[in-house]
């Protein structure tokens, strides 16, 4: 396996992706999308009551193992990729998180379809974010994700699109949203949407989101996602 070129710093933020061998769907209908949240909810979040979903058999034993060490800040989940925003507390948790999380879903997903062998492309792919600019441009890419992936799904519907991280972020600005999984409970958007309260009091996050421009210096940055 060749060395991985991303250089993993202890309280740092880092875009994780990866998709399906032969770019194969990883996602193939609604369960399979509740069962990878079951699966970050599950080391993301401590709780007394026991797992539903793909983690029923695990009960209670590794439930919030990475509360303290990982922070979600968004998410995406489209039928051939997964994309995560990450924040680690420690150099290794993100590998460690990464690795619990591909183990259980493939294992469960090869349960489903009663199917052997790697179900990702490789192990995840990494980038390193560096500044804040660099975090908030790659929230607004993982937001549009949806609306990128399947161009049917207008901008002003992805707060309904149920497997992103988007309807979190727009509770803060519309409360009477009700939150629709657990792992909603888990994602860390305060850093980002205090910022445009704070810094750009002029422009809300969805408008920012919903805009389909981003700074030159930014999509060469994403050449790492083929």
């Amino acid at each position: 396996m060749p060395i991985r070129k991303t250089l993993f710093v202890e309280n740092h933020y880092y875009h994780i992706y990866n998709q399906g061998v032969e770019r194969r769907s990883i996602f193939q209908d609604e369960t399979d999308y509740h069962n990878f949240i079951d699966i970050l909810a599950y080391y993301l979040k401590k709780t007394d009551t026991p797992p539903q979903g793909a983690m029923s058999r695990t009960g209670l034993a590794n439930v919030g193992l990475f509360e303290t060490e990982i922070s979600l800040i968004c998410f995406a989940l489209t039928p051939k990729a997964f994309h995560l925003l990450l924040h680690q507390q420690h150099k290794d948790s993100i590998s460690r998180f990464m690795s619990r999380v591909g183990t259980a879903y493939s294992m469960n997903f090869n349960n489903r379809y009663n199917r052997v062998g790697s179900l990702f492309q490789g192990r995840f792919r990494a980038k390193h974010i560096d500044t804040f600019d660099y975090l908030l441009e790659s929230t607004k890419y993982i937001h549009r994700l949806p609306h990128q992936t399947d161009p049917k799904i207008p901008l002003p519907d992805l707060v309904n699109y149920p497997y992103s991280s988007f309807r979190r972020y727009r509770q803060h600005e519309q409360p009477d949203l009700k939150l629709e999984h657990p792992l909603e409970a888990s994602i860390k958007p305060d850093d980002i949407l205090q910022h445009f309260h704070s810094n750009r009091p002029g422009l809300n996050y969805f408008a920012f989101v919903s805009d389909p421009q981003y700074p030159d210096w930014f999509l060469p940055l994403l050449s790492w996602i083929k």
